[in-house]
């Protein structure tokens, strides 16, 4: 893992070697439970069942029972198919807010067409860990910790430390729930899925798997290939490669930020000019950091803010998530050159609010994840030596002030890690359809390219929306339709512009 610059946390790779998995059901400790939803039903929603899936925290033994959130969408006019069951929110770390009516709308609204109106039951989880499960590894200190920032020096090596303080303090007081960090990872959320089949008394799944979700998807499918009846594969991560970038590497993704702008008819900057402009601006905040009002006044209300040089390179990176962001930043970067913020302060409100609300490091799965297969506090003088190398000295300086993060896998009882095949990579004939966009700065296309030539049946769409296709593409809906009742895609669907 590169917790290291905030760019790269946005960069969700790993790598494994081949685990075995029993394919045996742990006695007495799984079962899914029905419960009431902590939701209202919307009258226009498909019938909806909830549950909790209770499995072993460690396959090992089995000692102790977690659980985490299921729901059911239920197929309109159900047909004998395979369900699909949908990963989460990826991250690691994040949830689907599977609690909140419009969250939970969201969760099946961009797949109804090939799911609940195709014949087909949809399930949505949260791993375990995350949202609704229990134990929740969610750091409740966290919201505090960020709001009581929001007005001062986000960004600086002070923030940076406290961060760590603030995390410690999390693992030490949910220690005392006598959770082993150590099994919140992508192995047991494989195990997971397959006592969640059993379950459900489905011989096969179609399995989305959404950013990181897809690390779950395709280890699942290596492990249980019989299991599996087909893959969707949304802004994939990339098995095999190593999480560790060169300084080639990371200026190859800060070029490819530059190039968003090529994705909107409207935006007229050429890359040199756009970065140019975003770091003459990084260097006038750096100067003297601007207050602001952020206002959402269902959440969290009117927020004084400072605008920092950090916050500003944040709420740019969270924007690249934002589809429409490629048609606004020439406006964004004209305004912010005027001292004025109008349309910037949309973008501002939404990376205030993830971090709020659904930063990956207030949840421990995300760094219990990558501990799991990395030993990070190897890897700190690796990462400022790469930083150090960077060509853009106010890249550089961003960088080396997030870096942090390389005791944690020490605090969550990481003491061993499993053997690295670096010659490992994934392969499979399990039919997929893998959706990616352009200019993708969390996934990108280079790796997907890669990861793609281990799929002997697959179906690639490149799209010019954003991270999360079935999000914004009625393309990708409408490919996602014929893939699983064809198992094929017709190159002129493939070829779809939205």
């Amino acid at each position: 893992m590169k917790v290291v610059s905030t760019l790269l946390v946005l960069l969700v790779t790993t790598i494994t070697n081949c685990i075995v998995i029993a394919d045996e059901k742990p006695k007495g400790l799984t079962a899914l439970i029905e419960e009431k939803c902590d939701f209202l039903v919307g009258v226009d929603w498909p019938e909806v069942t909830c549950y909790q899936m209770k499995v072993p925290e460690n396959y090992s033994h089995g000692s102790k029972q977690i659980s985490f959130p299921v729901i059911k969408f239920h197929a309109k006019d159900p047909k004998d198919l395979p369900p699909v069951l949908h990963l989460g929110a990826g991250g690691p770390g994040a949830s689907m807010g599977l609690y909140d009516g419009e969250s939970v709308r969201a969760a099946y609204s961009p797949y109804d067409d090939f799911t609940i109106n195709n014949h087909r039951d949809l399930y949505v989880i949260d791993p375990r860990g995350i949202g609704l499960s229990e134990p929740s590894l969610s750091c409740e200190n966290h919201f505090d910790f960020d709001k009581s920032w929001l007005n001062k020096n986000y960004g600086s090596k002070k923030y940076w430390k406290n961060i760590n303080k603030n995390i410690k303090s999390c693992i030490n007081s949910l220690k005392k729930n006598d959770i082993d960090f150590t099994q919140y990872h992508s192995m047991n959320v494989v195990k997971d899925i397959e006592q969640l089949r059993s379950e459900i008394g489905a011989n096969q799944l179609t399995l989305i798997g959404i950013s990181y979700g897809s690390v779950f998807a395709q280890f699942y499918t290596e492990q249980f290939p019989k299991h599996v009846e087909s893959l969707i594969l949304d802004s994939p991560v990339l098995l095999g490669k190593s999480p560790y970038q060169t300084t080639k590497e990371i200026e190859a993704l800060e070029k490819h930020f530059y190039q968003l702008c090529e994705l909107s008819e409207e935006c007229d900057i050429s890359p040199s000019q756009l970065k140019k402009q975003i770091w003459d601006l990084y260097s006038k905040y750096k100067k003297s950091p601007k207050k602001l009002t952020v206002l959402d006044g269902n959440l969290i209300g009117a927020q004084p803010i400072k605008l920092t040089a950090e916050r500003f390179i944040h709420t740019l990176l969270g924007a690249a998530y934002n589809p429409f962001f490629s048609e606004d930043i020439a406006d964004i970067l004209y305004e912010l050159q005027n001292d004025q913020h109008e349309i910037f302060k949309v973008y501002l409100e939404d990376q205030v609010l993830f971090s709020l609300f659904a930063g990956y490091g207030s949840n421990l799965s995300y760094f219990s994840e990558y501990c799991y297969f990395y030993d990070i506090g190897e890897y700190e003088e690796v990462d400022r030596k790469q930083i150090q190398a960077l060509s853009n000295p106010s890249f550089k300086e961003f960088s080396l002030q997030s870096l942090y993060g390389y005791e944690i896998c020490n605090w969550l009882g990481y003491k061993e890690w499993p053997e690295i095949d670096e010659a490992y990579k994934f392969k499979t004939q399990v039919p997929t359809l893998i959706l990616q966009t352009k200019y993708d700065i969390a996934t990108p296309l280079k790796d997907t390219y890669e990861l793609a030539s281990g799929f002997e049946n697959h179906y690639l769409f490149i799209s010019n929306t954003a991270h999360s296709v079935l999000s914004y593409s009625d393309c990708a809906e409408d490919m996602a339709v014929e893939f699983l009742n064809e198992k094929r895609v017709r190159d002129e669907l493939l070829s779809c512009d939205d």
